[in-house]
């Protein structure tokens, strides 16, 4: 029997499913700003993929056999401030060291992926969520940790003032 266009629907929708959980290397997730520590630009990341998933030919021209982990590392789609987006190794990123890299990043793409910027990381939209729904926890657990620690802040600040 033929596949119904609902049934299609959801075999591409899980094809698109990425799941931290399947892949433990994962260090970072969708929505943080990072800095490439090899080219000197800060990013926002929008997607990830376990390894390199391009072609040898793109693999050769990036250096990708020079890296330490070559390939097989997981690989980030990144929104770059420059406007470019790009596919940077994990090995490469790193958090940003400089407080005036956390701010929102001027490329145009931003709004497909995200809804706002939030306390130094993206929140990803309904799109970015669905794509990487485990992603969206990290954040949202981001955010409780961070409200958390304003309010045990302001807990201290009461203590102090009595």
């Amino acid at each position: 029997t033929l596949p119904t266009l609902a049934n299609l629907f959801l075999l591409l929708q899980e094809e698109n499913v990425h799941l931290r959980s399947k892949h433990p290397e994962v260090e970072y997730h969708v929505g943080m700003i990072m800095h490439h520590h090899r080219f000197d630009y800060v990013c926002a990341i929008y997607g990830w993929d376990e390894t390199c998933k391009q072609s040898d030919e793109w693999k050769a021209q990036m250096g990708v056999d020079q890296l330490t982990h070559q390939g097989d590392q997981p690989f980030y789609h990144v929104l770059v401030e420059d406007g470019s987006q790009r596919y940077a190794s994990q090995e490469s990123l790193q958090l940003p060291t400089k407080f005036e890299h956390y701010r929102p990043n001027p490329n145009k793409e931003v709004g497909r992926y995200f809804k706002n910027f939030k306390n130094y990381f993206y929140e990803p939209n309904l799109f970015s969520k669905s794509c990487y729904p485990e992603d969206a926890l990290c954040v949202e657990a981001a955010r409780r940790t961070e409200t958390e620690a304003a309010l045990m802040d302001l807990v201290k600040q009461g203590l102090q003032r009595v």
